[in-house]
């Protein structure tokens, strides 16, 4: 009776061994930032009730922003993020019209 429990003691000890291994899997947690510049763009406007379009450059402007969030394993990570940015239309007095 000895000869069985030894070894089915053996296996039940790494069984749990491995199962608290695996179960003790480290979070790493990661915050960043995100910066950078417009230097050019278009964007075409449509009004609906009129049906006319136009097509409008953009000014430069910075976008910045800040994300972060959890890697839970190799294959597996967690992100949040917020970028901000800016859209103006360049000044341009010949266009008015």
């Amino acid at each position: 009776m000895k000869k069985v429990i030894t070894p089915l003691a053996a296996l039940i000890v790494s069984s749990f061994a491995m199962t608290s291994a695996h179960a003790a899997v480290k979070q790493d947690y990661f915050v960043g930032a995100d910066l950078g510049l417009r230097l050019s763009g278009g964007m075409m406007l449509k009004n609906t009730i009129t049906d006319h379009e136009s097509d409008n450059d953009l000014d430069n402007s910075a976008i910045y922003g800040i994300h972060g969030g959890v890697t839970l394993n190799d294959h597996h990570r967690i992100t949040l993020g917020y970028t901000h940015e800016e859209l103006s239309l360049k000044d341009d007095s010949e266009s008015t019209g």
